[in-house]
């Protein structure tokens, strides 16, 4: 399947690939002036400590740098602001809903039976409603991952090539992307393969709202049962702490597992009686295919 619009056919893989590549400057750059912003202001050590100044640099960096792909996109990188879906319905929340409870349920009972056979033992910790609240807002700030990688790069990708391709490239770039901020290990293939499971999801749902509290639930329940307060992203929200993290196998095992629930999920509440590459109605309607 290649979803075609006449400007985007003549597009060459040169062309594209310099769309992607200035996308990817808009996210270091933009990135780099909220952080300097906040620097400027004083804010830096609260940011790294205070669970609720953390929130809200998530947030705004969420909304300067959605903002900034938006009109990267329709200027210069060859799609349409209008071509974001955002739409969001009730079969969407609650298929957010049940993602986000199966994540919860098979983040911790992964946990919870490692626990019990001896391979990895933790304590507990209960972090109190409010701070499990602020951390869960923080999450949403992966708005801006959205809006780059399925939002944009997933569909100038589309424009050209079939959906897998495009689809395995754009997780690819997904887990690259990654790399500007945390050294490389094993959590690389981990972004990837949420990458696919998030791409195959937009292309289903047509929605980008979807996949932003997906993604947000993914990587509450990493911060909740996976990762301890020391590797976690939002700040002191960690239920299971661990002498050591997991290892590269104890990780990857479970990544596997999560992707393909997600992905059975999606195609049982979005995809079935519908071809398996053949994008949402909303797609079709926005890119004008």
């Amino acid at each position: 399947m290649t979803l075609s619009k006449p400007l985007s056919n003549q597009a060459t893989l040169r062309q594209i690939a310099l769309q992607i590549l200035g996308a990817i400057g808009v996210f270091v750059l933009g990135t780099g002036l909220v952080f300097g912003l906040l620097l400027a202001l004083g804010l830096g050590n609260a940011v790294m400590h205070d669970p609720v100044t953390r929130m809200w640099a998530d947030v705004l960096l969420a909304g300067v740098l959605s903002g900034l792909f938006l009109l990267y996109a329709q200027k210069l990188g060859g799609v349409p602001a209008k071509a974001f879906s955002f739409a969001f319905g009730g079969k969407d929340a609650g298929f957010a809903l049940g993602a986000g409870l199966l994540t919860l349920s098979l983040t911790g009972g992964y946990m919870v039976l490692l626990n019990r056979v001896g391979i990895h033992p933790f304590t507990v910790e209960l972090p109190s409603v409010g701070l499990l609240l602020i951390g869960f807002l923080g999450e949403l700030g992966v708005l801006q991952e959205e809006v780059l990688n399925r939002g944009f790069i997933f569909r100038r990708l589309l424009s050209r090539y079939p959906a897998l391709v495009s689809l395995l490239v754009s997780a690819g770039l997904f887990s690259l992307t990654h790399l500007f901020f945390k050294k490389p290990d094993f959590l690389l293939i981990s972004h990837f393969l949420v990458g696919m499971a998030l791409g195959y999801l937009y292309l289903k749902s047509g929605s980008l709202v979807v996949t932003t509290v997906v993604h947000a639930f993914h990587n509450f329940a990493a911060d909740l049962f996976l990762q301890g307060n020391n590797d976690g992203v939002s700040l002191g929200i960690g239920v299971f702490q661990f002498a050591q993290r997991l290892t590269a196998p104890e990780r990857l095992i479970f990544d596997v597992l999560l992707a393909l629930t997600l992905l059975g999920f999606t195609y049982v509440v979005y995809a079935r009686g519908t071809r398996l590459w053949e994008p949402a109605k909303r797609l079709k309607a926005v890119w004008g295919g």
